[in-house]
């Protein structure tokens, strides 16, 4: 990434960074610390993303110049989403914009999964209740964040 000017981005980044307190490996501790390492002297851009921040190692975490959080979508969001993964499918119902720990990749999965329906049995109310669905497999209460 540093040769060619590239970006680099590690998803889950808090497999990667995990706290070392948790260690039951010094091979997980020794990763660590190379990646920290790597981290200092690396000549450019080094993104991460995680949904398990609490998990993140402190000595990676103070290594960010910059940390985003984003919550789940508010009903505003919830819209958009609709509008942009089902756009035939008129305004987002009442009962899809109460719904809270909804995020993007819920619709897209959703969407997904209609895919390789019959087009005549996907309704609006369908859509909504395979969201319900996608927000009920969630381990995580209401108050967790995404992003890092």
């Amino acid at each position: 990434a540093e040769q060619t000017g590239s970006v680099l981005f590690f998803d889950e980044a808090d497999r990667f960074f995990s706290d070392r307190g948790g260690a039951s490996h010094s091979w997980e501790i020794t990763q660590v610390n190379e990646l920290l390492m790597r981290m200092e002297h690396f000549k450019g851009i080094f993104i991460a993303a995680t949904n398990f921040n609490d998990n993140f190692d402190g000595a990676a975490n103070r290594r960010f110049a910059m940390k985003l959080k984003f919550d789940f979508l508010d009903r505003n969001g919830i819209s958009r989403m609709w509008s942009i993964a089902f756009p035939s499918y008129g305004e987002c119902p009442e009962s899809v914009l109460k719904m809270t720990s909804l995020a993007p990749g819920d619709f897209s999965a959703v969407r997904k999964g209609v895919e390789f329906a019959l087009p005549e049995t996907v309704t609006a109310d369908r859509l909504a209740d395979s969201l319900m669905k996608e927000v009920a497999m969630k381990k995580c209460g209401n108050d967790r964040k995404m992003g890092f």
